[in-house]
């Protein structure tokens, strides 16, 4: 069993990587994860009725710094899960615009089919993790390894996406006098029919 300075210190710790990581995804979004800042605010709360109880040995304030722990991590854990669906959602709406284009994106992003693998590979994770998985160091740490795949294919994406962008409107125009052609073709096909009828008749 730890000692009441060692929670202390794990507290501090936990709570520091937990504020670190809100701030971080309000920077990012200009949001607040709310169910992050009320487990800290909880922890907060825990903290202080340890001081005010006296930092000691006993069981009281062992319990209370324990659950100031818990609410710290449950913060990070919160946190790290709200960058997870945004990320996704982001991710998602990059494939959705270039759908129909990836024979054009892929030459131009680098890694592009190992971004989509490891992308197929997360959302597998997600969707099979469990809610006592959840808790887990091991799936927090595997977390931020996959928000940070999700980051790298959106930073990937935004670096190519004028290229991208021009090569899609270059295809389209291609299309477009594909289309063009081909119907000029039948209208032509269709006059010379006419007149060689009406030569021939």
């Amino acid at each position: 069993m730890r000692s009441s300075k060692e929670l202390a210190e794990l507290l501090f710790s936990e709570f520091a990587k937990a504020e670190k990581a809100v701030k971080d995804y309000e920077h990012l979004t200009a949001e607040l994860p709310v169910p992050s800042v009320n487990e800290l605010r909880y922890a907060g709360c825990h903290a202080i009725q340890a001081i005010k109880h006296g930092i000691d040995e006993s069981n009281k304030c062992q319990e209370l710094l324990d659950r100031a722990i818990r609410h710290s991590r449950r913060a990070y854990y919160d946190v790290l899960e709200y960058d997870v669906m945004l990320m996704t959602k982001k991710v998602e709406a990059y494939q959705r615009f270039y759908e129909g284009y990836e024979r054009l994106a892929a030459p131009l992003i680098p890694h592009y089919f190992e971004h989509v693998r490891k992308l197929n590979a997360l959302g597998e994770m997600l969707g099979d993790a469990h809610e006592l998985d959840k808790e887990s160091s091991d799936y927090m740490e595997s977390c931020r390894e996959q928000i940070q795949v999700m980051r790298d294919f959106i930073n990937d994406f935004l670096t190519a996406q004028e290229t991208i962008s021009s090569a899609i409107e270059n295809d389209q125009k291609s299309c477009k006098r594909s289309w063009f052609q081909c119907i000029i073709g039948i209208v032509a096909s269709f006059v010379l029919g006419i007149l060689v009828t009406l030569i021939f008749s």
